[in-house]
C-alpha cells in the first residue's frame, strides 16, 4: 500500500480545514476593512468639523454672526478642505 492510499482518509479533513481557514481569513479581512472604513469616516468628519468650526469663526467676525451666508460658506470651505486633504 502506497503513502497517498493508506491517508487517503485525510483529504477530505484537511481540505475542508484549509476551507474554514479560507473562511476564517475571509471573516478577518471583513472585519478590518470594516474598521479601516469606520475609523477613515470618522477622520474625515473630525477633519470637516474642524475646518467647519475655525471657518465659521473667521466669518463670523467678518460677515453677520451666524447667518445663512456664514454657514454656507463654512460649509463650503470645510468641503472643500476635506476634498482637498482626502482626495
Amino acid at each position: 500500500m502506497s503513502l497517498p492510499e493508506a491517508h487517503s482518509w485525510l483529504g477530505p479533513i484537511i481540505s475542508t480545514l484549509k476551507d474554514k481557514n479560507m473562511v476564517f481569513n475571509l471573516h478577518c479581512l471583513v472585519l478590518v476593512s470594516h474598521i479601516l472604513t469606520f475609523s477613515s469616516f470618522t477622520l474625515n468628519r473630525a477633519i470637516y468639523f474642524a475646518a467647519y468650526s475655525t471657518a465659521k469663526e473667521k466669518l463670523n467676525g467678518v460677515l453677520e454672526p451666524d447667518s445663512t451666508q456664514v454657514h454656507m460658506a463654512s460649509a463650503g470651505m470645510a468641503g472643500n478642505y476635506i476634498c482637498e486633504v482626502t482626495g
